[in-house]
């Protein structure tokens, strides 16, 4: 027993048993092998040596980058803090977000403030690969202990600001309630899979609906 107490045979201790160590020390490395096993297919680890701060003055994406402005993107984990100003795309009470790059791809750097990231990325991986759901790439940890999620990055924000600082435009736009009408579609889709998935959102806002693009 792992307690060290003395072995029994139907219910009356029996000095003839003795413990077989090598199979307990054997079945406890199985159990965690298994257990390890099973979080990192829960959860992709991300060394932020892979990640690249977005920097770049005007702002352009991965694709519309040369070789050159590709190569002198920062690393994450070895960026000063004027690197990681610039890139910086969102700065709220419990996160802060950065543009970075990713395995060749466009991604959201999200720093949580305080808290571990294990709920939240257990929810992303519920949802599984949707459509119109932001996806989930892995998580990471910073020197200073913070967990951090890195998720594909919606270009141009969220619709909260798309329509704020686009209003005028919007309003002449001749298909604009097709696009309308696509977007809340495409919202309604989004929801269904949180509660396919057996979740609740909570939060249903403009400013957490993201937009990749508005073809």
């Amino acid at each position: 027993p792992l307690t060290g107490a003395a072995l029994k045979r139907n219910g009356v201790v029996d000095k003839s048993l003795t413990p077989n160590f090598a199979l307990r020390t054997a079945i406890e490395e199985w159990k965690a092998k298994a257990q390890e096993s099973k979080d990192t297919k829960r959860f992709r680890k991300i060394d932020l040596f892979d990640v690249q701060l977005n920097v770049c003055d005007p702002v352009k994406l991965h694709a519309q980058m040369s070789d050159e402005q590709r190569d002198a993107m920062p690393l994450y984990g070895s960026s000063s803090v004027d690197q990681k100003n610039r890139a910086v795309i969102g700065n709220g009470i419990d996160k802060l977000v950065y543009r970075g790059i990713w395995n060749a791809r466009d991604v959201a750097i999200l720093v949580l403030r305080r808290g571990s990231c294990e709920a939240e990325a257990e929810a992303f991986m519920q949802l599984g690969n949707h459509p119109h759901l932001i996806t989930f790439f892995g998580i990471a940890a910073d020197v200073d202990g913070n967990d951090i999620l890195i998720n594909e990055l919606a270009p141009l924000g969220s619709l909260h600001n798309i329509l704020k600082h686009n209003d005028a435009a919007l309003s002449a736009c001749p298909n604009l309630g097709i696009i309308q009408l696509e977007a809340m579609k495409q919202v309604c889709s989004a929801m269904i899979g949180v509660v396919a998935a057996g979740l609740l959102h909570r939060d249903l806002a403009l400013r957490n609906v993201l937009v990749t693009n508005l073809e």
